[in-house]
């Protein structure tokens, strides 16, 4: 139960951490500024030829906002913890 909930709440802590990074970067640069010196280097580094799903992937996870990207991983954790726990057998009682 220790690593289960250690693991849950890195998980937490690592997407609180990133929702900070992006606040304190968000206040220095506007979106249009960092597409504006990252598009050209994105695209050098993209050949959407050779790399046509990082291409269509990438367009698509830029328009998801950030609670439906916590939303999936929260789930994913669960769903991995709920599996974990159905997998295990029930402890013994004591009295």
């Amino acid at each position: 139960m220790d690593a289960a909930l250690t693991h849950l709440l890195g998980f937490v802590h690592a997407n609180e951490l990133a929702a900070a990074d992006d606040a304190a970067h968000n206040s220095r640069q506007s979106q249009e500024d960092w597409w504006a010196v990252s598009e050209p280097l994105l695209e050098r580094a993209l050949d959407p030829e050779r790399y046509p799903l990082a291409g269509r992937v990438g367009s698509e996870v830029g328009g998801h906002h950030p609670d439906t990207i916590w939303t999936f991983g929260l789930q994913r954790v669960l769903d991995g913890l709920a599996r974990l726990i159905v997998s295990r057998p029930a402890p013994e009682a004591t009295l």
